[in-house]
């Protein structure tokens, strides 16, 4: 057979010529699972682990491996067993932990990691989810990968709904760092050292104000005010395309999204109008207002809508409808977002007096629109997942239950309706109450299921007037059906429900789900940062301007806003290599969008959390700042003369010079604690000593005391006790009245320095308000309308290049080319420049060969040694060592001329001439 012939050579191919492997070359493998020969590896396992040791990308082979058995196993399904793949995918899924957890120790003893988190994303990203490609267009047509090598493991394990892969150490560390964006890892890379002046660390304003004494370091919630500035001013840009700032801007609409909801329920919160607005529609003037909520109401539940539409159609395409049948979650949240435009569409027309319906009709629809507000509530908890990290394995679990609940109600409710049946055909006719139709008989038991069963239903009987005889057998009847149905019901079947329910809550499996939740989110709001989109309601904006064109541009230095007080606007580019270009046109849009409404709010957070530390931080530079301070200014003081300091004792120049040195990037002597101790030492000496000889009256104990503090000598600190004792003895009632002139003093220095501490306080508060207002404010606001202008001009000048290139016919066929064939593209590169590519287009061929780069310095982490290390551990001690004789050329050959296959050109080179006993 032909199918036979094909599966052989394609064996001799992977085992003998190490041949790469497509998908479909392996979904016709594992079809034909059982039907291997047991002389390539010992079967089709065999062969596979065979091929994982000979490619470059292991990860990626190996993801591929689990979905094509997966998808087998799903097609096998109650028409051929699936005994030995479900086996072999077990194995996989070992194999692929066990890999997985090498990796991470590989990547922990990663040196150039310590460059920081943002180099260790992109390792990451390398290794479990490399693009094959940029588009320079958001409908350029996904490439499809040719080879097992290039598959993305992370989503292959969306594909499978993999908890387990996403649970993993080394995963969940990808999914953390991509949360918060490569660029802004990258912009921020001196946040793990906080105490660094630089414009890289995020908390450079709390290092500033720590520096001059205005905050003490302990005081984390100013690191986090800085924290916020620094991303609207210095990182706004790398923020925006995170997708931690999409998921921002979610939880802001969805809020607004449920206080309008309340609103037009009129529950909660008042009306605008006075009156609930389901009611407006009767009072005309109070119409206006109805409307207006109604339309921004319906302008917020269209762009639900249109974003499940939209996301569904970008990532899933001709799969979208399967998909949504498949997902019940999307469904609901579809359907429920479906029936609340409807309703808002009619609320709307009822109003604005377009249409009329009746009480009755509108009293309905009023009840289907509050019976939503349990759903549409409970859907924002999944908003809140990367809030709260509890809320993830309580959300899965919460889910496993209902679906679980689902599954039992088909029982119940035949058990239910059996017994509703038994009592309404037989209690029915002769009316007694609560019996006269097979709705009151089924509510009368589900009541009893979860309460109890109401035995005084059956008292009327007795009142009905039939015979004491009918009475007690009716009475009979009704009693042995509740008690039958309270005994199945009640007490077998709530208890198995109890029981499925507990064991349906399983913490492992509830933290693996909530690693795939937290997952999906991130990868969400990567997908819409990846195609310059929006969430609702703002994508409605990207609706009406479908019809712009947008493009790419290449980012600018931080040298072209200088000159115009303004920070980096396209980020600093140095820091990020790897991201070079952004978008233009109509896909600016969105970042204009951010602008006008995220950032003014995370300006407003800013500058209030700023000045509500105002109280704390002029205190305590009244308190302690303004000492550390004094400190600081008069150990520089006595830094000018060397020969004088080296000669006292004192701490020489070249010692507050090693102490800079110390101090690495920071180079901020103020702040070492060789400096605070050198300037304690030296206040010491001049202030210590002086003090000591006015307590005793004499120059000669203040020489000696001065002498004896710095040097040590015993024979001066004789000389000081004898010249003390002397004076002493001499004049008994003039040291008396030095020592009441020196409390004097130092009721008069505690004095002086409460007046230096409520000074301090009125310079502290000046100097705060003065930093607040014009570096946190204004400089803020300023930076804000220069990125606002900034996003209008690429927006402009992106639509008008476009429109120029299409009206010459050059624009559309260089992008096309570069397109279509980006090797050829990159291989017309001369010297450093691209012939026939535009600027953004040869900076992303740049960004594209640093990410291959990139991934082959990743690929080497996981070399020979440590893979067959993994298998060894899977399948057991000498798996990979075992070695294998290829055959000779010319048994080869003569098996391929038989069976009328042409081997490909060059899969012979690396087989040695043989005899035929070398045949396996």
């Amino acid at each position: 057979p032909a199918k036979s012939q094909q599966l052989e050579v394609l064996c001799t191919l992977l085992y003998y010529c190490k041949c790469s492997m497509s998908y479909s070359t392996l979904r016709f493998l594992v079809t034909h699972w059982e039907d291997v020969p047991l002389a390539y590896a010992g079967g089709c396992q065999g062969l596979l682990i065979d091929h994982l040791r000979h490619q470059h990308s292991p990860l990626s082979v190996l993801s591929g491996f689990m979905r094509v058995v997966r998808l087998e196993i799903a097609d096998r399904l109650k028409v051929k067993p699936t005994v030995l793949l479900e086996d072999s995918l077990a194995l996989f899924t070992v194999l692929m932990h066990t890999l997985l957890q090498r990796t991470q120790l590989l990547v922990r003893e990663d040196p150039s990691l310590g460059e920081g988190y943002g180099v260790k994303l992109v390792r990451f990203k390398a290794l479990l989810d490399f693009k094959l490609y940029q588009a320079t267009h958001r409908t350029t047509k996904q490439r499809e990968p040719s080879t097992l090598s290039d598959f993305r493991p992370l989503r292959v394990a969306f594909a499978d709904n993999d908890a387990q892969f996403m649970h993993a150490p080394v995963v969940q560390d990808f999914v953390r760092l991509s949360w918060r964006g490569q660029d802004w890892l990258m912009e921020t890379s001196k946040g793990n050292r906080p105490d660094t002046l630089a414009f890289l660390n995020p908390a450079i304003i709390h290092v500033v104000l720590c520096n001059h004494g205005l905050c003490p370091e302990w005081l984390h919630t100013m690191r986090l005010v800085s924290g916020v500035w620094h991303l609207h001013t210095f990182s706004s840009q790398a923020y925006f395309n995170s997708a931690r700032a999409r998921w921002v801007m979610r939880v802001l609409s969805t809020i607004v999204f449920l206080l309008l909801y309340v609103q037009v329920a009129g529950s909660l919160l008042p009306s605008w109008h006075g009156e609930a607005y389901f009611k407006g529609h009767m009072a005309n003037d109070n119409s206006r207002s109805a409307t207006l909520n109604l339309s921004i109401f319906l302008l917020f539940a269209l762009g639900n809508v249109l974003e499940t539409g939209q996301t569904l159609g970008m990532r899933t395409k001709e799969d979208a409808v399967r998909i949504v049948l498949a997902n019940k979650t999307i469904l609901l949240n579809l359907v429920l977002d479906l029936v609340l435009l409807a309703i808002s569409f009619v609320f709307l027309l009822t109003s604005t007096g377009v249409c009329s319906l009746s009480e009755l009709a509108f009293l309905r629809l009023e009840m289907v629109w509050s019976a939503m507000s349990p759903v549409l509530w409970g859907r924002a908890l999944i908003v809140l997942i990367p809030l709260f990290s509890d809320l993830g394995p309580m959300l899965g679990t919460f889910k496993a239950m209902l679906s679980e609940v689902a599954m039992f109600a088909i029982p119940w409710a035949v058990i239910t309706i059996g017994f509703s049946v038994a009592l309404q055909s037989i209690l029915g006719p002769i009316g007694l109450p609560g019996f006269y139709s097979f709705g009151e008989n089924l509510l009368m038991l589900f009541i009893g299921f979860y309460d109890s069963v109401d035995w005084d239903s059956l008292e009327p009987l007795s009142g009905l007037g039939l015979d004491p005889e009918e009475v007690q057998a009716y009475r009979l009847y009704g009693i042995l059906i509740f008690a039958i149905y309270s005994l199945v019901s009640t007490v077998l079947l709530g208890n198995l429900l109890i029981a499925i329910i507990t064991n349906r809550y399983r913490p492992d499996e509830a933290k693996a789900q909530a690693s795939l939740n937290f997952a999906e989110v991130v990868d969400y709001h990567a997908f819409q940062v990846d195609h310059f989109i929006m969430g609702s309601p703002f994508n409605i904006i990207a609706l009406l301007t479908w019809w712009l064109p947008g493009g790419m541009r290449v980012k600018k230095a931080p040298k072209v806003f200088a000159p115009w007080a303004q920070n980096c606007l396209d980020g600093f580019v140095p820091a990020t290599p790897h991201s070079l270009v952004l978008p233009s046109g109509r896909y600016e849009i969105p970042h204009l969008v951010y602008q006008l409404t995220l950032v003014p709010l995370m300006i407003a957070v800013s500058t209030a959390g700023f000045f509500l530390h105002l109280p704390i931080c002029v205190g305590y530079f009244g308190v302690v700042g303004h000492k550390k301070l004094l400190s600081q200014i008069d150990a520089f003081q006595h830094t000018g003369s060397n020969a004088r300091l080296a000669s006292g004792g004192l701490p020489t120049f070249g010692s507050y010079n090693r102490s800079a040195a110390g101090l690495g990037a920071r180079g901020n002597w103020f702040r070492s604690e060789q400096g605070y101790r050198d300037a304690a030492w030296m206040r010491e000496r001049s202030v210590g000593a002086k003090s000591l000889a006015h307590a005793f009256g004499t120059t000669a104990t203040y020489r000696s005391a001065q002498v004896a503090t710095s040097r040590g000598n015993s024979s001066s600190q004789v000389t000081a006790e004898s010249s003390s004792q002397a004076s002493f003895g001499s004049g008994s009632g003039r040291s008396i009245a030095n020592l009441e002139l020196s409390v004097g003093q130092c009721a008069a220095s505690a004095v002086k320095s409460a007046i230096l501490a409520v000074v301090a306080m009125v310079l502290g508060l000046v100097a705060y308000v003065v930093i607040g207002l014009s570096l946190i404010l204004l400089w803020s606001l300023w930076v804000w309308i220069g990125a606002v202008v900034w996003s209008l001009y690429n927006i402009a000048t992106g639509i008008f290049s476009a429109w120029v290139d299409a009206l010459c016919g050059v624009g559309g066929k260089l992008t096309e080319r570069a397109r279509v064939s980006p090797a050829s593209a990159s291989a017309s590169s001369v010297k450093g420049g691209r012939q026939n590519l535009s600027a953004h287009e040869c900076a992303m061929e740049e960004s594209m060969e640093r990410l291959r780069a990139d991934r082959l310095e990743a690929a080497q982490l996981i070399d020979l040694d440590t893979l067959d290390k993994a298998i060894d551990a899977t399948y057991g001690i000498g798996t990979a060592a075992a070695t294998r004789m290829p055959p000779p050329k010319s048994l080869l050959k003569r098996a391929a001329s038989q069976r009328g296959v042409r081997l490909p050109a060059g899969c012979l080179e690396s087989l040695k001439e043989g005899d035929e006993e070398l045949a396996p």
